[in-house]
Parts: structure tokens; C-alpha cells; sequence
């Protein structure tokens, strides 16, 4: 009796676990837009990065992301007392954020089609 049990149990789980998950959130095209574009910055402030390592974006913004963890991760506790420090990881976040654009722009780009494809085609 216990193993029926749990067996119908199981089927009953298997067939309508869809209801237990979440549904997607739609997108629009105002929450595409909100992330803003992809502009090149031209200056860096100096010692922002040094190295032969970070001459391309995408190298400045791994650098970015470490020095991202560094300060507000490893840091934390000192960010009140050197309020310089949490700006330098604010200008490095920008150019995470950047960089992050620049990577994804194919996808955005993907997106916004396929969402005005579907308003035009489905009412």
C-alpha cells in the first residue's frame, strides 16, 4: 500500500510540476532602453590601469570586475573610514558596466527585433 502510495504521489508530481514553477517575466522594450548604450571612453584616470594587460575593453573590465570585488568585498569594512576608495570602485564599476554593454549589444539587439515582431504579428 505504502509503495502505490508512492507512486501515485510521484505521477501526481511529475505531471503538475509545471504549476510549481514561476513564470517567466515579460520584457519590454522600455526595460531594454533602461540600461542605457555603449559609449567608448576615451581617458582613463592615471594608475586606474596599468600593465600591458589592459589595453583592450574587454581586459579593462576584467580588471574592473576584480578590483569591483576587491574594494567592496575584501574591503567593506574600511569603506566608511576611506570614502575614496568606494569611488574608485564606482568609477571601476562603470567600466565593468561598459564593457558588460558592449558585450551584450548583439543581444539586446535580438531582443528589441524579436519584441517588435511580436507586437506587430501578435495582438
Amino acid at each position: 500500500m505504502k509503495i502505490i502510495t508512492i507512486i501515485v504521489i510521484s505521477i501526481h508530481i511529475i505531471l503538475f510540476s509545471n504549476f510549481v514553477y514561476a513564470k517567466k517575466d515579460k520584457i519590454f522594450l522600455s526595460d531594454l532602453d533602461s540600461f542605457g548604450e555603449y559609449f567608448e571612453i576615451q581617458e582613463f584616470p592615471e594608475g586606474m590601469f596599468e600593465g600591458d594587460n589592459n589595453k583592450t575593453l574587454k581586459q579593462k573590465g576584467v580588471t574592473a570586475g576584480r578590483k569591483i570585488g576587491y574594494y567592496f568585498i575584501t574591503k567593506k569594512n574600511s569603506l566608511e573610514k576611506y570614502p575614496q576608495n568606494m569611488m574608485k570602485a564606482m568609477a571601476y564599476f562603470e567600466v565593468y558596466y561598459l564593457q558588460t554593454l558592449k558585450e551584450k549589444e548583439l543581444v539586446f539587439q535580438g531582443l528589441k527585433t524579436k519584441i517588435i515582431i511580436q507586437m506587430i504579428f501578435l495582438p
